[in-house]
Parts: structure tokens; sequence; C-alpha cells
């Protein structure tokens, strides 16, 4: 198994990951459901804290129920059941109910999280399981939806930026087996995550993910262990498409060219770029290009023909697959910043141009690149049509 995060590399001062707007920050903290309850979909106040619109739709799979039953259970880990005592937080040394030896790492209350059942049996007829216990099942997984937060009619669907993700009671044999996060989303290469074993009864938290568009969660657990969840941002900025050409050269506008690139990027969705690296010749093109988000920077822009129309974006990532010296297979992402008309004068900032190709068929080694603000040219966002 592959574990990768694909990071862009943002101009400087801009951190990509604080790119996206503050507004729209949410956890998924499993907090007001009972504990017993069969998790098909979470809201504020229900399972989400942090207000977005809409809900989270959940999911999940375990070879003793198959693909027709759900098995994402709400555990209460302050009062562990089924035997569990391994799920407790925190953990004994803390005064709380947790067993296990590696439980150091586990010394906050974390209420309730989210397990697989081991069964679903209700024989009181209340509709929660009567005794929540976790199984330990190759395999198991549970999936989170967030394409349905806030969707409204004609809009696309929304998108988030995943930041933290929080597990319990991972142990190493699981990590060895696939014990990992899948992210995915609209124009997004699928970025895999590593679970970290906790031992019994530990606590691994992952932080500054900061992946955007991201529109489905699969967490892999593989066996026993739980998900007691994370801190998300509901992406902003809205829809965009870009055309954009010009030259980056090392910081001067004459002389030989460094790198010279053309193409658009919408509407529909997708669009056309071709980069050349003048060092050593190769040639970048794809055909297959999608945005992924639009959103706003800490730099000017942005320009015309949106800027006076009320559109605020200034910046988008893209992402799709093309050709490299004309071999097929290639994958890529990549973002650009417009900062204004006329770039690089006026008061404006220089417009931004990044991509990234990546080769999956070699480990996701880089295999061509060109990153830097535009000596020549420009990048311009269009609202969209």
């Amino acid at each position: 198994m592959k574990t990768l995060i694909r990071t862009l590399r943002a101009p400087a001062a801009i951190a990509l990951g604080a790119c996206l707007a503050p507004a729209g920050a949410f956890e998924l903290d499993f907090e007001g459901l009972p504990a017993g309850t069969v998790a098909f979909e979470l809201s504020e106040g229900a399972g989400i804290s942090g207000g977005p619109a809409g809900t989270v739709g959940v999911n999940g799979y375990s070879s003793a129920f198959g693909f027709a039953i759900n098995p994402v259970l709400i555990f209460d880990s302050a009062n562990p059941t089924g035997g569990d005592d391994d799920l407790g937080t925190p953990n004994e040394i803390y005064a709380g109910p947790g067993i296990g030896a590696p439980g150091a790492t586990n010394g906050s209350p974390l209420g309730n999280i989210a397990i697989i059942a081991e069964d679903l049996v209700d024989n009181n007829g209340d509709d929660l399981i009567d005794d929540p216990d976790d199984a330990d099942r190759k395999g198991s997984y549970m999936d989170f939806d967030f394409s349905t937060l806030g969707k409204g009619k004609g809009k696309k669907a929304p998108t988030v930026t995943v930041n933290s993700l929080t597990f319990i009671d991972i142990e190493a044999e699981q990590g060895e087996a696939g014990t990992y996060v899948e992210l995915s989303g609209p124009g997004l290469p699928t970025n895999l995550i590593a679970i970290p074993p906790t031992g019994d009864n530990g606590v691994a938290s992952i932080d500054g993910i900061s992946l955007a568009g991201v529109t489905h969660m699969r967490v892999n657990l593989n066996g026993s262990g739980s998900f007691a969840g994370g801190t998300f941002n509901q992406d902003e900025g809205g829809d965009c498409w870009f055309t954009f050409g010009g030259f980056q050269n090392a910081g001067i506008q004459s002389g030989g060219k460094d790198f010279t690139f053309g193409g658009n990027v919408g509407p529909p969705s997708s669009g056309s770029i071709e980069v050349v690296d003048h060092n050593n010749g190769d040639n970048f093109h794809t055909n297959d290009v999608h945005i992924v988000e639009c959103f706003v920077v800490d730099s000017t822009g942005p320009g015309q023909p949106g800027g006076k129309k009320g559109f605020v974006a200034n910046a988008a990532t893209f992402a799709g697959t093309g050709r490299l010296n004309g071999k097929s297979g290639y994958e890529l992402t990549g973002m650009v910043i417009d900062a204004g008309e006329p770039a690089g004068k006026k008061g404006h900032d220089k417009d931004y141009f990044q991509i990234i190709v990546t080769d999956p068929n070699n480990g996701d080694a880089v295999v061509f690149e060109a990153s830097g603000y535009l000596d020549g040219g420009n990048v311009q966002l269009h609202p969209p049509k």
C-alpha cells in the first residue's frame, strides 16, 4: 500500500493549507447521539459540532454483515461496553475507564467515538444496539460523504478541507495489513494516509493534513479499533475557471526562458494546458484537467473580467492526468493566483503558476515541475458560467 499526501508548494508567505477562507470550521465528534446508534448521517448537534449546513452521510462494511447492512456504531468511550475497556477514555492512569499498557497517550476524555459493530442486536426494540462492541474483522471500513453539506439546487457538490483525524486502539498488526484513510474528491487524486498504530488503548492524532477538495473519506480500520473524529473546514470561494499564458525566467523578463506555458481550465470543467521546460526540452501536455477548488489567498486580485462583478476568488487549484514528452499515464496537481490587472504593476502582486507532475507507476515520484511567480504573461480567474 502506498502512503502519500500530495502537497502543493505555495508562494513564500502563503501557506496553501491556510489559503481557504476560515469560515465553515466544524468537527466530527459523534456527540448528541446515544451509544448504540447505527450512524447513517451526521448533522449539527447530532455527530457534528460547528454548524455546517446539511448532513454528512455515513456507511460502512464488515464481513459479518456484507454490503447491504451498515455496521457503523456510536460508542461511548466514557462508559465502555462489550468488554471493550481498551476503547475507554481517558486511560486508568488518568482516572478514566480505559485499560491498556500504551494508555499514556490517552489522557483526555473523548466522549463518543465511531466503531464497526461486532453485532447489531436490539432485543428491546428501542432502535439502539444493546451492548455496543467493536468487531475485529479484516477488511472493515467506514465511509463519510461530505458532498451533501449545504448542497443547493443547481450548485456543485461542496467539498471540505480535512485538517486532523484521531484514532483509538489501533494495533500494530492492523497497520501492517492496511489501516489507512482514503481522501478523494472531484479532480483530486486519491490520497492515502497511514493510521499509525497506537497499541492497546492508545490514542493517535494525525495533524496538519490540510487537504482541500475532499468529498469522500474512507477510514479503513481493517480490524478492531475506533475513529474518534476530526476537524474540517467547509471549502469556500465558489466555482471558477481560468485562462493563462506566460513564462518563468528566474525573476527576470529578458533572456532565454526557463518555462513557457499556456492554456485554460474550464469552462466547462475540463481544459488544456501545455508547459515546456526550456532547460532540458521536456514538454507536458494535458487535455484532462479540472478545477479542484477556487478560494481566496492573501494577495491582490482578482482582475477582470470578474474582479468588478463581485467575484472574489483570486486563487485556484487544479488536477488531472496528461502526457510527458508524448507518453501518457502521468498525474498532475497545480495552483494559480490571479493578482489583478496588470499583474506586477500599479500596486498589484505578480501572478503565480505552479504545476507538479508525478508518475504513479514509480512511487508517485515528481517527474516534472514548474513553480513560481510569472516574469511575463498573465493569469485570469473567471467567474463561473
